[in-house]
């Protein structure tokens, strides 16, 4: 199939800048069909050429004018558009963008329409309430793509176009982090962090932005945990972390800590960290200790954890933190479903990583030893 010309091209980005975005839009002429499944050759494609930096993929939000084809029986919520990303990856939007049916006029408008991106991902689940979630959003490359224009229900065949699509106005999202109900715990080393939260109507969910200055895994033999327990009344919670750099989602607990509390643990003492149900989950039970004395069994069930910046979510556990949530906390690009419940409940982020100034002191302590046996 022929490409179509782009008529208008925007872009909003500013070089070197993880919040990139950018815009392309088209004129009532030409119309674009929607024919096939997602990677079928009879689709429309919208060619664009990306001139920003790079940036995670968070939404993609569209306006536009969706007409059905000739006597297709097409329904407006099977047409969809994907993206293929310049470098060869591909994503796509991850729910529908109308519904119904079509008018009397076979033409249906949307106004900046805002659906989540979904592709480029891996997920592993674990078994029962014990979630293992490893999302990565697709990275938007510099370079030339295409907007892919596709049905989910391939109603008429390829021989007969489903819809056309004219007017568009399409923006690519960047991942972006919280901004609303953030809590900055800096850099946590073996000393951790201890403190409270609440949550409320008005801030269903708590953010804490923390660092870890080096890795947790077995390699170095250096743990890393996050545990909730109770303050005051129970508070069922759950916890969600996302790493800072892309909004990738790494790790999901409802009820590891002990009875309904919730618990993530990365690094591990031991060369056989997996015994539990099904490799990478060690199944849910284990206790809160709050110190170094947790045996090699509690450690370690969520992987390793890589130096970095983090970004932590608690919740009530219908929070249900995962890739196909329906709400946008802030409006922003970390998303999970909103709970019905509120309180308060107490965290504890517990390691034995040594804080940066401790690993100087190491370093200097070795240094002047050597210079004394010199001497």
């Amino acid at each position: 199939m022929t490409k179509m010309s782009v008529f208008a091209l925007a872009l909003a980005a500013t070089a070197g800048s993880a919040l990139a975005q950018f815009t392309v839009t088209t004129g009532s002429t030409p119309t674009i069909v929607s024919n096939g499944l997602f990677n079928s050759a009879a689709n429309g494609l919208l060619p664009f050429n990306y001139t920003g930096s790079a940036f995670p993929i968070s939404s993609y939000t569209i306006s536009g004018r969706l007409s059905r084809a000739g006597t297709s029986p097409s329904l407006p919520a099977e047409s969809r558009i994907g993206l293929d990303i310049p470098g060869g990856a591909q994503s796509r939007i991850d729910s529908a963008l109308f519904s119904g049916t079509f008018p009397v006029s076979g033409t249906v408008l949307g106004s900046n329409i805002t659906r989540r991106a979904i592709g480029s991902t891996s997920v592993q689940a674990g078994s029962g309430n014990v979630m293992r979630i490893a999302s990565a959003p697709a990275m938007m490359q510099p370079g030339a793509g295409n907007f892919r224009f596709y049905e989910t229900v391939d109603d008429g065949g390829e021989v007969q176009f489903d819809s056309r699509w004219s007017n568009l106005s399409i923006t690519v999202n960047a991942v972006v982090a919280p901004t609303a109900n953030v809590t900055n715990l800096g850099t946590i080393g073996f000393n951790g962090a201890q403190l409270t939260g609440t949550t409320s109507a008005a801030a269903p969910v708590q953010w804490y932005r923390f660092v870890v200055p080096s890795n947790a895994s077995f390699d170095t033999g250096r743990w890393f945990d996050i545990t909730t327990r109770a303050n005051g009344a129970t508070f069922d919670t759950s916890l969600a972390l996302f790493r800072a750099g892309d909004g990738a989602l790494l790790s999901v607990d409802d009820e590891d800590g002990t009875g309904s509390f919730s618990q993530l643990s990365f690094g591990s003492p031991s060369i056989t960290p997996f015994t539990g149900a099904s490799a990478g989950n060690r199944g849910s039970g284990a206790i809160y200790t709050g110190s170094s004395s947790a045996t090699a069994s509690q450690h370690g069930r969520d992987f390793a954890l890589d130096a970095g910046e983090y970004y932590l979510a608690v919740g009530y556990y219908t929070s249900a933190f995962n890739p196909a949530g329906d709400a946008v906390v802030a409006g922003e690009g970390f998303r999970l479903n909103t709970p019905a419940t509120f309180g308060s409940y107490t965290l504890n982020l517990t390691t034995n990583i040594p804080s940066p100034g401790a690993l100087a002191l190491v370093g200097l302590g070795g240094l002047v030893a050597g210079r004394r046996r010199r001497a």
